[in-house]
């Protein structure tokens, strides 16, 4: 039979636990060692131990408003440097769980969905400090199960160069970015293939002059 959707209401005690039989299942490298593990200011629903003797802090909501997400991962930042701290402390306390000396903190964020600004922001951090996954909530055998789903950044500027092929030819001239001044930005004597337009005015710019000690130095 099929799964579908869980429509009912949902525990957190429940969520926790649908969330560790996924974690097994989907990332067997994580060793599980706390639930609802008081950081910070709030608990984190696991903490884990990755397999480069790493702390992994993860945290999950049901809620994918913007809001409710950016918090989420405004706490999984905040993990980091809770972990970082903690973790000498917990390697001697517990040698028994697998710590490595020096070994960087990762967290884990799960929301049903994560809008495009957050996920933009999660792609200047280094990889794999944070983490984003989307989950399904699914109904098998009258269980809570969870369908996790790891987010692929979009490649966009810089980075959609460095991975992706080049198709030009190799003997095609080089592109060539020349200066402008501000009031350019919306003149029409200057075409861009740029869609990007500021929406600016030259009256709505207040450009002040350079100080005078900048004048002096140069």
């Amino acid at each position: 039979m099929a799964d579908l959707e869980w429509t009912g209401t949902i525990e957190s005690a429940s969520l926790r636990r649908a969330l560790r039989g996924a974690l097994r299942r989907q990332a067997p490298e994580l060793r599980l060692i706390a639930e609802d593990f008081l950081a910070e200011e709030s608990p984190l629903d696991l903490l884990a131990v990755g397999t480069d003797g790493e702390l992994v802090s993860v945290r999950i909501s049901l809620n994918s408003d913007p809001a409710s997400a950016a918090l989420l991962f405004t706490r999984g930042l905040a993990d980091l440097r809770w972990l970082r701290l903690r973790h000498q402390d917990l390697l001697k306390l517990a040698p028994g769980l697998g710590l490595e000396v020096g070994a960087e903190p990762r967290s884990i964020i799960l929301c049903p969905e994560f809008g495009q600004e957050l996920r933009r922001a999660a792609e200047n951090l280094p990889d794999p400090a944070v983490r984003l996954l989307t989950f399904r909530s699914l109904r098998q055998q009258g269980q809570l199960m969870l369908l996790l789903e790891p987010q692929k950044p979009a490649l966009t500027g810089a980075r959609a160069t460095e991975e992706t092929p080049a198709t030009a030819p190799l003997d095609s001239a080089p592109v060539v970015v020349q200066p402008i001044s501000a009031p350019a930005l919306q003149s029409a004597s200057h075409p861009s293939s740029s869609t990007f337009r500021t929406g600016l005015r030259s009256e709505d710019l207040r450009l002040e002059p350079l100080p005078r000690e900048s004048h002096r130095k140069a």
